[in-house]
């Protein structure tokens, strides 16, 4: 019985969130697939150089963590209310962007759910 009331709670609480418009921080790779045929949706990549010249998603934008900023942002075309994608090799780089979009006011953000190594395009 608590495990029915916990679960019952658990889903409650996700459907509430997307009923009220409330952006999950994490989605999945099925998803940001689908979501990357919206021409209002942009990938960023927040790694480094060098690990985005050894491999990457098509059609990302490589923007390192540590330039995230209005610019840098803006320089790339990239909008507040465009639906912004962070991505990095395992997902922690992509969770600390998604942080710093959100300070510089970007509403519509996630991060890839377990990064590169767990998604292939």
């Amino acid at each position: 019985m608590k495990k029915f009331t916990i679960s019952t709670v658990a889903l409650l609480t996700v459907l509430s969130l997307t009923a009220c418009g409330t952006t999950p921080v994490e989605i999945s790779c099925e998803d940001a697939k689908l979501a990357m045929e919206n021409p209002h949706t942009k990938l960023i990549d927040v790694r480094e150089i060098e690990e985005h010249a050894e491999s990457n998603i098509t059609g990302n934008i490589l923007i390192p963590l540590n330039t995230i900023s209005e610019n840098s942002l803006f320089g790339r075309r990239i909008k507040k209310d465009d639906h912004v994608i962070a991505y990095c090799r395992s997902g922690n780089r992509s969770m600390a962007a998604y942080d710093k979009l959100k300070e510089l006011g970007y509403e519509n953000v996630q991060s890839l759910e377990g990064g590169i190594t767990n998604c292939k395009f």
